[in-house]
């Protein structure tokens, strides 16, 4: 995974994760080329904002970024940026048995055939009761981001399967964060935290923000970043992890 892809994908886990630690809040409560189907629809035009959005089988929403266009394939939509340069981001509901067999209709609706490195599951979240993840084995002179989800909500499967220009994919790192972070199953209405009054950042509870970071960028094989936390007007910590 390219670095600044890497470096995406842990900003976006510790923007989500520290959002979410329990102890933060005071008041919490328990909480491209189209395929060979005569019957896909045409490309919609793109929309003027973040616009929310379901899949055709009306399993899971996202939010659709600005300027994107979408069109609908079966139970599929794919997501075209504004480049419009062949890179798709294709969503699918499926009702196959397991998570690599959602995985392989995904790729067929794309007519691609990536070579499988590893699987790697993760624990429930956002109203996902299961999660894998897929990572590819893709030339590095073919200058692809090649990558794929599979949710579970019940017995559904909502897939993700990403064919994308690396150098689109790396400039537009911070809407492929969005559309991972906002995709969930329909009807499911994550915690919000307007009007909360957070705990102050003590000594306990900045180790742990700083153990989470530590863990998350050796997760995400980032060789070092640099954190900074203001509080009141004071700065309560700056460091580096890493290189």
């Amino acid at each position: 995974m390219p670095c600044l892809l890497r470096m995406t994908a842990l900003a976006a886990a510790l923007s989500l994760s520290l959002m979410s630690l329990p102890t933060l809040a005071a008041d919490a409560e328990p909480a491209e080329e189209a395929p060979a189907d005569s019957k896909a629809a045409p490309a919609q035009a793109a929309p003027s904002a973040q616009t929310p959005t379901s899949t055709p089988g009306g399993k899971a929403t996202f939010l659709l970024p600005e300027g994107w266009g979408q069109r609908v394939a079966g139970q599929a939509v794919v997501l075209t940026p504004p480049e419009a340069d062949g890179s798709r981001f294709a969503i699918l509901d499926s009702a196959a048995e397991d998570a690599d067999a959602a995985v392989a209709e995904g790729w067929k609706l794309l007519k691609l055939t990536p070579k499988f490195v590893v699987a790697t599951d993760a624990a429930p979240r956002d109203g996902w009761e299961q999660r894998r993840f897929y990572e590819y084995d893709v030339p590095q002179n073919a200058k692809r981001a090649v990558s794929a989800a599979a949710y579970r909500n019940d017995k559904s499967w909502t897939v993700v399967v990403v064919d994308f220009d690396q150098a689109i994919a790396e400039k537009r790192g911070s809407q492929f964060s969005k559309l991972f972070q906002r995709l969930q199953p329909a009807g499911y209405t994550r915690e919000n935290f307007a009007g909360r009054t957070a705990h102050k950042l003590d000594d306990a509870r900045l180790k742990k923000v700083s153990d989470f970071i530590e863990k998350m960028r050796k997760d995400f094989e980032v060789p070092g970043v640099s954190i900074g936390i203001v509080q009141d007007g004071k700065v309560v910590l700056s460091r580096g992890f890493g290189v």
